[in-house]
């Protein structure tokens, strides 16, 4: 059984200096997308105002908006099952379960991130970044962009 689970816009801090690689994700043949997206959100970032990054954000508290810039791909990572905080989350009390859980989790669980598309509980690591569900880049809906590159992928998958 696969499970599809949604997203927290809160993430837990910290993490490890690793970077994100092709191998770090389901879907390696699709690697270049997310890194297209994530190059769309850098370039938005790095040129958009205050007020732009506020409402990207989801926050007008200026330490936030400031520990949020930056280049996204220098920032430590986390396992993508530790990285995320929230209702869902605390109630899966993933940390609890015994090896074999966690492993049937980190495999089974597709969590639809709002900036890395479909990924799996269990991949290798994504840094804290901060999004706003259904923010648009540039007038660049990544809803949209991932459906119309990883939707045959995630059914393939869910076969």
């Amino acid at each position: 059984m696969k499970i599809l689970f949604s997203p927290s816009e809160t993430k837990y801090k910290g993490g490890v200096q690793k970077k994100i690689t092709k191998d770090s994700f389901i879907f390696l043949e699709l690697y270049k997308y997310r890194l297209e997206a994530i190059k769309q959100y850098q370039d938005f970032i790095d040129k958009a105002s205050n007020s732009e990054l506020s409402k990207l954000f989801g926050t007008k508290k200026q330490d936030v908006i400031d520990y949020y810039k930056g280049n996204l791909l220098e920032k430590d990572t986390k396992k993508v099952i530790q990285r995320y905080n929230g209702v869902a989350f605390d109630y899966l009390e993933y940390n609890q379960l015994n090896k074999i859980e966690q492993n049937y989790i980190d495999n089974n669980v597709m969590i639809f991130s709002n900036l890395f598309g479909p990924i799996l509980c269990g991949d290798d690591g994504i840094p804290d970044y901060k999004l706003k569900q259904n923010e648009k880049l540039d007038k660049i809906a990544l809803e949209k962009f991932y459906k119309n590159n990883f939707s045959d992928a995630i059914d393939n998958y869910l076969e």
